[in-house]
């Protein structure tokens, strides 16, 4: 499902995952407060990240090891998929990072927990 949004709106696999959950960064950042309630983020954090990857040398921060698990995690993926290239093809092409206006009217999807998801 990650695949298929993330080639029909050229997004960036961290976006992609998180959006074929139906899920907005704001609601992905409380899963991860719920879950890991001693390292609390908001959805700055959570767009901070989406912004980082491959030829975006200056991105503010990038998540750690273990912020990226951690979304594998709640995304049902592995962090080889969070990091992988994007689904639309390679990163030489120009990548979008936030979604448009196209997926306010996208049903909310939900994906099952991939093998060996908590």
């Amino acid at each position: 499902m990650a695949d298929a949004i993330g080639q029909e709106l050229n997004l960036a696999p961290k976006v992609a995952w998180r959006l074929a959950l139906g899920l907005t960064q704001e609601q992905a950042a409380r899963h991860y407060t719920e879950r890991w309630p001693d390292h609390p983020r908001t959805n700055k954090h959570l767009s901070r990240w989406e912004l980082w990857g491959p030829g975006r040398p200056n991105a503010e921060r990038p998540p750690s090891a273990e912020d990226l698990w951690r979304l594998a995690q709640i995304y049902g993926c592995t962090v080889d998929d969070l990091l992988a290239d994007s689904p639309a093809g390679p990163r030489s092409r120009q990548i979008r990072t936030a979604p448009d206006s196209r997926i306010s009217s996208r049903p909310a999807m939900m994906m099952k927990p991939g093998p060996g998801a908590a």
